[in-house]
């Protein structure tokens, strides 16, 4: 037995337990033999057995077989801990299939050492070389690969049916993404912020027209000051509104551009800085 197999040691309680059924299994009618605790006790001996003899990929069946909850409870309770103390000493075996059109296929049998292995189940296997082969349910032909499995280990094998050189169609046909129908991002941040600045602006203005009407009052003494005011809010609003306008044609500009609807003509003749629908292009 090599170094990494699993040596396990059944406790006296338990193997007087288990010795007791297999025997009384024996003198009782046919119909008994299917007693689910017959069949446990029958899991715990194979669990060991098959461990000590080196066949652990069977030796786990067993062992998951005894731990059923459905078992004896002293039985159960040392199977349990074998499941996983089997499980690392297996290989994993991970297999992708190519067709012939050189597209990954699905619909493959799997045999591993000429078995049928059950669609959907982990492939698990005892260290050491196996054959691993696959059939094509339509054709019937085969691929096979003999690898060396290591334990604990997860090996990927690559088998198929497709000629050299040949390319699968379908991965090569990128489908475009649809066009995205929002808005963008920075389209909708430049809006805000231009709707606010124009607004901003116009309240500046409002606030200006009505200090102007105060300087009425005061004609033709009006300070300097007051007629001061009055312009500094003008100002102020015509500058705004005015950042609002041009934060407004970007925010515009930028949905158009995303949205691939600018496209300058004849600018493929011409040199410079030209907006297209990635962003700008610049030409010699």
């Amino acid at each position: 037995m090599t170094s990494s197999s699993i040596i396990v040691t059944m406790r006296p309680v338990r193997a007087a337990l288990a010795i007791s059924i297999l025997l009384s299994s024996a003198v009782v009618s046919t119909s008994a033999r299917g007693d689910e605790r017959v069949e446990c006790a029958r899991a715990y001996e194979q669990a060991q057995r098959l461990q000590q003899s080196g066949e652990n990929r069977k030796a786990l069946d067993a062992a998951q077989r005894c731990a059923q909850p459905t078992c004896p409870a002293l039985l159960a309770e040392e199977c349990k801990p074998w499941v996983a103390q089997i499980s690392q000493q297996l290989s994993r075996l991970e297999v992708h299939v190519v067709g012939s059109d050189a597209c990954p296929a699905h619909d493959f049998a799997i045999e591993i050492d000429r078995v049928k292995q059950p669609a959907g189940s982990e492939l698990l296997v005892d260290p050491g070389v196996h054959e691993v082969r696959v059939v094509d349910p339509a054709t019937k032909r085969t691929a096979d690969r003999t690898i060396n499995a290591a334990a604990g280990q997860r090996h990927v094998v690559e088998l198929g049916f497709a000629p050299p050189g040949a390319v699968c169609e379908g991965a090569s046909q990128a489908v475009a993404p649809p066009p995205s129908s929002g808005i963008p991002k920075a389209a909708v941040g430049l809006g805000i912020a231009g709707g606010t600045l124009l607004l901003t602006g116009i309240v500046l203005g409002v606030v200006g027209v009505v200090k102007r009407s105060d300087l009425d009052s005061c004609k033709p003494g009006c300070s300097a000051d007051a007629i001061s005011g009055a312009r500094t809010f003008f100002l102020a609003g015509d500058v705004v509104g005015g950042v609002g306008v041009l934060a407004l044609g970007a925010a515009a500009a930028v949905y158009f551009l995303a949205r691939g609807d600018v496209v300058p003509r004849a600018s493929a003749t011409r040199g410079g800085i030209h907006p297209n629908a990635r962003g700008v292009e610049i030409r010699f």
